[in-house]
């Protein structure tokens, strides 16, 4: 407390009015929670839940409700507006082309910027939402999906940032884990929308595209991080970092291309398996439980090395794709292999986080969205792959190729950057 020029305090008979004192003589640059004490500290905690809440708000809208729900919907779009199966994974693959479009451009700022990318984010979901809204024909809804991806590639890194500059180091890292289950809310929210309102699938993409509006607009609001003397940028990206990354940007690479398979098409393999509207959407709301699920188990996840942690959730993306293949049309079956495959691979993308964490913890926003980059990167060609396999050789083929795929992503972080050919040195954690 030397800093804010205060005298030391005798005796405890003078706290109370050396107490009052303290508001008027504090700096300026100190946070509201040294100066008011107690309370104070009450009400900056309950910023920071809600900060963090809308976050996971601002993540369910842009991944569940906007980008990922395009594979729950697909069945009754492509009924009116007559897409194909391979034209669906050309759509798929080019909305997984803006995702990675728009994360690069959040790379480039090293998260200097996130309330830049946000308002980006806020800007593409509603007018993508909006556009699919409006849609009468294949060229328009295609065209407003690609714009509504663009939302979540910007919103990751810029989330990552403003929480990091809100929350301490410790906090900010379960902090990070509510935010990103946001996406099994999402997608649970999402079946649930079309519970209530299919086949009129329309109103699902204007109530998204409001709601990316509200949790956009309460991020910005809560968003005020502490005041200091010193303002630090992210360090550049180098040779050694990027190198560092070569394992889990090809792992990234190899589940996002698996993991294409389920997003887009599960819920019309289901229907086409004779399993009923209802009990397909149901199903898709398990996969997106078994997202939320991630946030439960990212402690004891958390506590592993992060390849260990990559692993595991890749071999769960697997399991549940070739489980959804063989039980297509089964309740339960399908609900359990889209609840498997939903917390594998939210339960992938935390510790896609944790991983370039360690690698340099300063360069956590960068590295977020490099891997997310990889990550949807993969299912571009994925999707696109898919929608042509299932068009030729049918569900089956495209799906035991999706698991196999799953299983060769968690197989590769065995491998060390000096088995591809260099051995970087690690990234020192000083910041001097």
């Amino acid at each position: 407390m030397a800093s804010m020029g205060v005298e030391a305090i005798p005796s405890r008979k003078k706290c109370s009015s050396a107490a009052l004192r303290i508001r008027s003589i504090v700096d300026a640059r100190e946070p509201m929670v040294a100066v008011y004490g107690r309370k104070m500290k009450r009400t900056f905690s309950l910023r920071s839940v809600s900060l963090v809440a809308v976050c996971a708000v601002m993540v369910a809208v842009d991944y569940g409700l906007i980008r990922l729900a395009f594979g729950l919907f697909l069945p009754d779009v492509a009924r009116e507006l007559g897409l194909s199966a391979a034209a669906a994974g050309v759509i798929a693959g080019g909305a997984a082309v803006s995702y990675c479009l728009a994360a690069a451009a959040a790379f480039a700022t090293r998260g200097s910027a996130p309330r830049i990318l946000l308002i980006g984010s806020v800007a593409a979901a509603a007018l993508g939402g909006l556009g699919m809204a409006v849609a009468t024909e294949s060229t328009l809804f295609g065209a407003s999906a690609i714009v509504g991806s663009a939302a979540a590639g910007a919103a990751s890194p810029a989330l990552v940032s403003i929480v990091d500059r809100n929350l301490s180091p410790r906090r900010a890292t379960r902090a990070q884990g509510v935010v990103n289950a946001g996406t099994g809310i999402g997608v649970i929210s999402a079946a649930a929308l079309a519970l209530l309102l299919l086949p009129d699938w329309r109103t699902a993409w204007v109530l998204s595209a409001g709601l990316a509006i509200v949790a956009g607009a309460a991020v910005i609001v809560l968003d005020r991080p502490a005041v200091s003397g010193e303002v630090r940028r992210a360090p550049r990206a180098d040779r050694v970092w990027f190198l560092s990354h070569s394992i889990p940007v090809a792992a990234a690479l190899a589940l996002g291309a698996a993991s294409a398979a389920v997003w887009n098409f599960g819920r019309t393999m289901m229907s086409d398996h004779g399993l009923e509207p209802q009990m397909s959407l149901v199903a898709w709301a398990a996969l997106g439980l078994g997202a939320v699920v991630a946030l439960v188990t990212a402690a004891p996840m958390s506590s592993l090395a992060p390849r260990t942690a990559w692993s595991i959730a890749a071999g769960a993306v697997a399991v549940g794709t070739a489980a959804l293949m063989t039980l297509a049309g089964n309740a339960a079956g399908s609900a359990a292999a889209c609840a498997l495959f939903g917390w594998g691979y939210t339960a992938s993308t935390n510790a896609l986080i944790a991983w370039t964490t360690a690698i340099d913890s300063r360069l956590a926003s960068a590295g977020t969205a490099l891997l997310f980059i990889a990550l949807v990167a993969g299912q571009a060609a994925g999707a696109t792959l898919t929608g042509t396999i299932v068009e030729s050789q049918g569900y089956i083929v495209a799906l035991v190729a999706a698991a196999a795929i799953a299983l060769v992503a968690g197989v590769i972080p065995r491998f060390r950057p000096g088995q591809l050919g260099h051995r970087p040195q690690p990234v020192s954690d000083d910041l001097s």
